[in-house]
């Protein structure tokens, strides 16, 4: 049997040093922005990495019921 191991985060220190109401400021204005233009490469990656540190956040936050249920938070696949 396998012992399942603490999730990694993935996304840089100054991210990871962010509060939840200002990554999801940032990833909900890249959304938006998304719909009218193309991000760019850099953008793409600030975004993927802010979405990665989101997850972990809810992943971690204990009790359960107070994690973030948006669709940023929740990953589409376990």
């Amino acid at each position: 049997m396998e012992t399942s191991k603490p999730p990694r985060r993935r996304s840089p220190g100054y991210v990871r040093e962010w509060s939840s109401p200002a990554l999801h400021a940032v990833a909900m204005r890249m959304n938006r922005d998304r719909t009218s233009a193309d991000l760019t490469e850099h953008q793409e990656w600030l975004y993927d990495a802010i979405v990665s540190e989101l997850e972990y956040r809810r992943r971690r936050t204990r009790p359960v019921w107070r994690a973030c249920a948006c669709f940023l938070c929740i990953p589409p696949f376990e």
